[in-house]
């Protein structure tokens, strides 16, 4: 099957709460070491996964629920001041793969540990296949506690498609959620992409979902 293209979220996707985060054997590994703060073995925390697996999310719920930390995404280190950033030595840089600044995520790292803070780093590869120009930088993200999440399996994906509709409204049962796991792509990505679709139809067509409805989209999707 082809890879599902992405279709820009609905804003019903925005919450970070623990509550809506959906946990399994996936991702189990990831929320443990996450919620394991301050118990940190290291200072730097970088957890890493495939597009859409909640890395957002699960920052988002360290940063707000736990820490008390800053929350920035990568491709803003850089272009705003440092100052500040740090201010209870704890941040969350999300997304790592649109990092700016290399030399300034360096001087990050080493602020944390003097400060003997923390930092939380999201990223869809692992540290030791990062592209970076920066040594030192890598040295650092090597170093870090990595952990990964991983592909979901059946159980999951049918929990996260019924967790999605929900955010967004849709009547969805777990038949219906059952008959799209058989045909569809097993990535976070490609259940994110079709809840989205089916929230698109079905406002269009003024109905609700269907299995009908999530088949036509299914193959769409799944079309090269």
């Amino acid at each position: 099957m082809s890879k599902t293209p992405q279709i820009p979220l609905p804003l019903g996707f925005a919450r970070h709460t623990l509550a809506s985060y959906i946990s399994g054997e996936c991702n189990q590994a990831a929320i443990d070491l996450v919620l394991g703060w301050p118990s940190w073995r290291t200072p730097v925390v970088y957890v890493h996964g495939p597009a859409a697996c909640g890395k957002s999310h699960l920052a988002r719920v360290w940063a707000e629920d736990r820490a008390d930390a800053t929350v920035i995404a990568a491709e803003e280190i850089g272009a705003r001041s440092l100052a500040g950033l740090l201010k209870v030595g704890r941040l969350a840089v999300d997304g790592i793969e649109r990092l700016a600044s290399e030399e300034a995520l360096f001087h990050i790292a080493d602020d944390v540990m003097i400060m003997g803070g923390s930092l939380l780093l999201t990223g869809r590869q692992a540290p030791g296949a990062l592209s970076l120009a920066l040594p030192d930088l890598k040295t650092r993200l090597v170093a870090a506690t990595a952990v990964e999440i991983t592909a979901p399996d059946e159980k999951f994906l049918g929990q996260l498609l019924l967790r999605l509709a929900e955010e967004v409204q849709i009547a969805m049962d777990p038949a219906l959620a059952a008959f799209c796991v058989s045909r569809m792509e097993r990535t976070h990505l490609a259940a994110v992409n079709l809840i989205a679709a089916l929230d698109q139809r079905s406002l269009a067509a003024g109905k609700g979902v269907s299995r009908d409805m999530a088949a036509a989209i299914l193959d769409e999707l799944a079309r090269p």
